[in-house]
């Protein structure tokens, strides 16, 4: 993750297996086989993806909401 925001984003061990924990209890995310190592592998369910794909479409909404306000601010007016 730290890699993937350019360092903007760093998650503890803590909090990253605890998140895992309650994606897979939401059924969002499944343990697939991987390497012979240590390492878990997850991906996406489709009830995952349908959530990432609506959570997507909210924040592209409040981005064009806030393009469209700053516009209007932008000229000096308010309250739109």
């Amino acid at each position: 993750m730290e890699e993937d925001s350019l360092g903007k984003v760093k998650v503890g061990p803590g909090a990253l297996y605890t998140a895992i924990k309650h994606l897979r209890k939401d059924e969002l995310i499944e343990e697939i086989d991987g390497d012979n190592d240590r390492r878990r592998y997850y991906r996406l369910t489709k009830k995952g993806w349908r959530q990432l794909n609506s959570e997507l479409k909210y924040y592209e909404n409040v981005v064009k909401i806030s393009k469209h306000r700053t516009a209007y601010e932008g000229l000096g007016w308010t309250g739109v």
